[in-house]
């Protein structure tokens, strides 16, 4: 893991998507990039990163992402992380609920030749979120 890719990942989870900064998340990934935790129905590349960081931000407000680990593998970075954030926006056809969220995440991005990321891997504790925004039981 170079420190750039390193530098690259604290970017996208500490400033890009909490920023809803869809200009900076296409500086980061390679323009073929294939996000394997996105929704069915999302593009790839440049188009498919820009719908994840305005779909976010638009639902969700302050948002954070507190990194627990940064650990690196040749040309992956594996981030452990609290993703926090309130919401108040339609999030896949669910109405905002003005509701706080925590939900614990581990993503994997892996770098490209070229140092932008060109696959993203995540697990997501989905059913808590769903959980705290009163949708599932629980």
């Amino acid at each position: 893991m170079s420190d750039a890719h390193t530098a690259a990942a604290r970017r996208l989870y500490e400033e890009v998507m909490p920023g809803g900064d869809a200009d900076a998340g296409q500086e980061l990934v390679s323009e073929d990039f294939v996000n394997h935790a996105a929704p069915p129905g999302t593009p790839p590349g440049h188009e498919g990163i820009r719908n994840q960081i305005s779909m976010l931000a638009a639902a969700f407000a302050d948002q954070t992402y507190e990194i627990h680990h940064l650990i690196g593998d040749g040309d992956c970075v594996a981030v452990h992380c609290t993703w926090r954030a309130t919401h108040t926006g339609e999030f896949m056809g669910i109405p905002a609920t003005r509701k706080a969220i925590e939900s614990r995440q581990a993503h994997v991005l892996r770098f490209d030749g070229e140092g932008r990321i060109a696959e993203h891997w995540a697990v997501r504790d989905d059913l808590t979120m769903l959980r705290q925004m009163g949708i599932a039981p629980g």
